[in-house]
């Protein structure tokens, strides 16, 4: 897909690795993968990315702005019911409070024709403030697939790593796959590859560091 590797660049192994997870449309994909990195290492836009270009029904939800349980879980189901009905179907607000709601709800909202006979992908971006939430929560996205028996996946971003965010009562485990810091070599090639404006400034910041620490040296 080389329309894809010129929108991300210099993550080849992390998007292939996606790609293959992702399978085939109709098929049962992995019931959760955990990504983890650190902040500007390309996990959100990465996810994003692939999942816009490969027209892959998915909700992406922030855990920062939805800081309650029943903000969280009523954000993904109002944003689910909106790719599974038209405009004036979706009209009324869904409401739901407890993770068990959640469940039946889903269900019902994934009954639609067009989201039936495909993965349907949840996104939780900032995953780690799902720890200071119900202590089931997590280990139910983690088995969202079987609670539901619904083709979906739960794709959690996070950036710490798995060993610290495993809950101590146990739970399924996700494919993890780690997002690595950007080289400055890499981060260049990015920068010079995506945007001729900003190429003229970066080759000067370049000669200005150089000539900064030539002078250091002679000092």
């Amino acid at each position: 897909m080389p329309h894809l590797e010129n929108m991300v660049l210099c993550r080849e192994s992390q998007v292939s690795t996606l790609q293959s997870l992702f399978g085939e449309r109709h098929h049962f994909s992995f019931p959760s993968i955990f990504i983890y990195g650190h902040t500007a290492s390309g996990k959100t836009y990465v996810t994003q990315t692939l999942l816009r270009s490969l027209e892959l029904p998915h909700v992406f939800v922030n855990c920062v702005e939805c800081f309650t349980l029943r903000l969280l879980l009523e954000q993904i189901l109002n944003k689910l019911n909106h790719l599974s009905s038209s405009e004036s179907e979706c009209s009324t607000h869904i409401t739901c409070e407890i993770f068990n709601d959640f469940v039946r709800l889903f269900k019902r909202i994934t009954e639609a024709e067009n989201l039936k006979d495909q993965t349907v992908y949840i996104v939780l971006d900032k995953a780690e403030y799902l720890r200071d939430m119900e202590a089931n929560l997590l280990p139910g996205f983690l088995r969202l697939q079987e609670l539901t028996g619904r083709n979906v996946t739960v794709i959690f971003l996070s950036e710490i790593v798995w060993e610290k965010f495993r809950p101590n009562t146990g739970c399924f485990e996700p494919f993890v796959l780690y997002f690595p810091d950007y080289s400055i070599g890499k981060i260049e090639y990015i920068i010079l590859t995506n945007d001729n404006s900003v190429k003229y400034f970066f080759v000067v910041l370049k000669i200005k560091l150089a000539c900064s620490n030539e002078n250091t040296l002679m000092s």
